[in-house]
């Protein structure tokens, strides 16, 4: 075995070199950065996708988680992109928005995981599955409705000085709402 896996070990660490040196994937803006970040996006949108159609109601809560949080990484890079072009890089999926976020996604999973292993009658209730799918979903349209809405004026930056430029968006879904972004996240990770 350890002849044949050989060669397999030797280009690994070839390859390895390679994405080590090359700007394109070390640097934030590089291509090969961002669209490798994009194409396993699109996979796990895919596998949540299949799972919530194809299987029974255990294995469709974690397709729509799948499905739900990759929609929401790919929609965070293509709003930034549709309006912020200047800012945007592999960092625009948020796919490292923060230590509490990736703790916060752990916990989430561990959490499906344990009842699944402990209680999982309680993943049986589709009407439950199906009610956390809506709430989600409708976070993410109010958040995404909010960033199309906001055009320029959305970043993911905080600002702690106004930039020229920068207008207070009061009409739309921002005349229902003073953070709509933050108000549909709040609702899609609730659900």
């Amino acid at each position: 075995i350890r002849f044949a896996m050989e060669p397999l070990w030797g280009a690994a660490n070839r390859l390895s070199n390679i994405v080590q040196r090359n700007e394109q994937f070390n640097h934030p803006r590089g291509l090969a950065r961002v669209g490798l970040a994009g194409f396993f996006l699109g996979l796990t949108l895919m596998a949540g996708l299949q799972f919530m159609i194809w299987s029974d109601s255990l294995l469709m809560q974690f397709g729509a988680y799948l499905l739900s949080v990759s929609l929401f990484h790919v929609l965070e890079f293509v709003m930034t992109g549709l309006f912020n072009p200047h800012t945007l890089s592999c960092d625009s999926y948020l796919l490292n928005h923060s230590r509490e976020y990736i703790i916060a996604m752990l916990i989430g999973f561990m959490e499906y995981i344990l009842e699944l292993l402990i209680c999982p009658s309680v993943k049986q209730y589709r009407t439950i599955t199906v009610v956390g799918i809506f709430i989600a979903f409708s976070g993410q349209i109010m958040r995404t409705i909010a960033m199309w809405e906001a055009t320029t004026n959305f970043t993911h930056q905080v600002a702690e000085v106004k930039r020229k430029g920068h207008e207070l968006v009061t009409d739309g879904i921002y005349s229902f709402c003073r953070h709509p972004s933050y108000c549909g996240w709040f609702w899609w990770a609730v659900g």
